[in-house]
């Protein structure tokens, strides 16, 4: 009898262990950033074929719903509740109710705010339930750990000391007298006149040395007006004293023959 009741203890005894160590779940975590100082909380949650995860929400009376409790810190802040993906709801013939429930891998997210820019760790307990056709597996606590690194520095921006320009009275200038127009026309007029003069005396100047650069032998010299004068002088008074003379004759000869006249 003895021996019975033991054999039958052990026989409890490695079904519960085996119970134990049979777990159709495994888990994976990650942290990615989203934003400056908001990060989202990864936990990936992959079942075996034929077991199935229960949703966050199930109705009263049904089995133990999925649930996460974040171990506190002055480190980061919660940021809304835990996200699932849509899932599966199916009419459950075990419980007698519809129940939503996730298959093969499921993927929940959390974000949070960011407080430390130093490394620092986040605890997390997810309590879940899987179950099969056929049963269920007791409830159980997964403690998820999440690695936040350490945030790089940012760099300072230099102040720019840029001068705001000085605002000074503008001087106003004094009206510039108008122009006489009568004036400008005079002064044209003068300038061309003088502009013309320059030039006539240019081109004279320029005649003289022509000629002056030219052979004595082939140019003639100029007489001056008293050299003409005093050569035709002489033609003049050598014309007078001729008809003089002849006057003079005639007059004579008309006093010798007065009778030859009638």
């Amino acid at each position: 009898m003895r021996v019975f009741f033991l054999m039958v203890s052990l026989l409890i005894g490695l079904q519960s262990l085996n119970a134990q160590i049979y777990d159709p779940v495994s888990f994976e975590t990650a942290v990615e950033q989203k934003n400056a100082g908001e990060y989202e909380l990864q936990i990936k949650v992959k079942l075996e074929a034929g077991w199935h995860l229960y949703a966050q929400q199930v109705p009263e009376g049904g089995p133990i719903p999925t649930s996460f409790e974040f171990e506190p810190s002055v480190k980061y802040e919660l940021k809304g509740e835990v996200i699932e993906p849509k899932g599966h709801e199916v009419d459950d013939p075990v419980f007698e109710m519809r129940i939503k429930y996730f298959e093969n891998e499921v993927l929940f997210t959390q974000r949070i705010l960011r407080k430390s820019s130093e490394a620092f760790d986040i605890t997390a307990v997810m309590n879940y339930m899987v179950c099969n056709d056929e049963s269920c597996l007791p409830p159980e606590g997964k403690t998820l750990q999440f690695n936040l690194k350490k945030e790089p520095k940012q760099p300072v921006k230099a102040e720019s000391q840029i001068q705001q320009p000085v605002s000074e009275p503008l001087e106003q200038s004094s009206p510039e007298p108008k122009e006489n127009v009568s004036d400008n026309y005079n002064d044209t007029f003068s300038s061309e006149d003088t502009i013309s003069n320059q030039q006539s005396a240019v081109k004279a100047s320029a005649q003289k040395d022509s000629l002056s650069r030219l052979p004595t032998s082939t140019v003639p010299q100029s007489k001056s007006a008293n050299d003409l004068s005093q050569e035709k002088e002489p033609e003049s008074s050598r014309d007078l004293f001729t008809i003089f003379i002849l006057s003079f004759l005639g007059g004579f000869a008309a006093l010798l023959t007065p009778c030859v006249f009638p």
